[in-house]
């Protein structure tokens, strides 16, 4: 699975880490004299150091054929342990699937999930675009509404979308920002969802953005 994969990753890394200190220790030490085909060794060393930088990419990124990523299939299967190590060796946070109809980067599939314990953990990277669109126009936050809406009839499950749906907006998400629908986060929060605590929360975030704005505008800022 991707857990068991992702160790499996450290470990390769590992060794490559390994062999790259013992090339760079043979030649600090300057005991092997110039031979014939020290040359292609050297270009063999700084091939492994390429790969190496390139480590994380180059496994997360799955074939197109997969769809999924690393990263993404654990975000949307629930796996916190696999999310924490294939983030830990640096996997993308913002990779998206390779479906044209979907585009969904691992923060969109927990939003969707309702999963606020997996999405605090890709936001506390500092490395996710909170805002970034799937191939509908959706983010993240717009996601998150509709599990809302999808869950009406479910409190425990609208309860843990409302959660995501905050977390999102106090990391700067947008709910006023339109999918391919002409619908924000806000119109699905309360023309679908029907939530009034979910609105109260976008609405206030709204208007504190759109106070700040007139303020800074107006001068008054310090």
């Amino acid at each position: 699975d991707a857990a068991r994969a992702g160790e499996l990753a450290i470990a390769v890394r590992r060794v490559l880490r390994s062999d790259l200190d013992a090339h760079a220790k043979q030649h600090d030490s300057g005991a092997s004299p110039a031979v014939p085909g020290s040359r292609s060794r050297n270009s063999a060393a700084s091939s492994s150091s390429t790969q190496l930088s390139n480590f994380p990419a180059d496994v997360c990124a799955l074939p197109p054929s997969r769809q999924l990523t690393a990263l993404l299939r654990c975000c949307q299967n629930g796996d916190g342990q696999g999310v924490e190590l294939w983030l830990k060796i640096g996997a993308d946070a913002n990779h998206a699937d390779h479906d044209p109809r979907e585009r969904r980067t691992p923060l969109m599939a927990c939003a969707t999930r309702g999963d606020r314990h997996l999405c605090k953990i890709l936001l506390a990277t500092g490395r996710c675009e909170v805002d970034a669109r799937d191939a509908t126009g959706a983010t993240a936050l717009c996601r998150a509404a509709l599990a809302a809406a999808r869950s009406r009839t479910v409190p425990v499950n609208a309860a843990s979308a409302r959660d995501v749906a905050t977390l999102l907006l106090e990391h700067g998400a947008d709910p006023l920002k339109r999918d391919h629908k002409d619908r924000s986060p806000l119109s699905i929060a309360a023309a679908d969802a029907r939530d009034v605590q979910l609105v109260d929360r976008m609405m206030s975030t709204t208007l504190g953005s759109l106070y700040r704005r007139d303020y800074d505008a107006a001068g008054l800022a310090q």
